[in-house]
C-alpha cells in the first residue's frame, strides 16, 4: 500500500541520486532490492520493538529477566504452532 510506494520513490530518489538521473527506471532489480532491503529494515525495527515491549511487560510482572526470557521463547514457539 502506502508505505511500499513510498518506499519506491525514495528507491528511485536515492538511486538517481547516487547513480544518475534515469539509472533507476534503467535498473528495476536495483530497485526491487532497495525495495527488499527497506522492507526487511522496517520488519526489524517492528519486531525489535515487540520483543522489547514483550519483555518489559514480563519483566514488570515477574521482575526476573532470565524467567521473562524464558517465557517470550515459550509464547514465540507457541504462536509458531498456531
Amino acid at each position: 500500500g502506502p508505505t511500499v510506494g513510498w518506499w519506491l520513490r525514495q528507491a528511485d530518489e536515492q538511486i538517481d541520486r547516487t547513480y544518475g538521473d534515469g539509472y533507476a527506471k534503467k535498473n528495476p532489480a536495483l530497485v526491487a532490492a532497495f525495495i527488499q532491503a527497506a522492507a526487511m529494515d522496517q520488519l526489524t525495527g517492528h519486531l525489535t520493538t515487540r520483543i522489547a515491549d514483550r519483555i518489559g511487560n514480563l519483566s514488570d510482572s515477574t521482575g526476573d529477566l532470565a524467567s521473562s526470557m524464558s517465557r517470550l521463547a515459550d509464547a514465540v514457539a507457541d504462536h509458531d504452532h498456531q
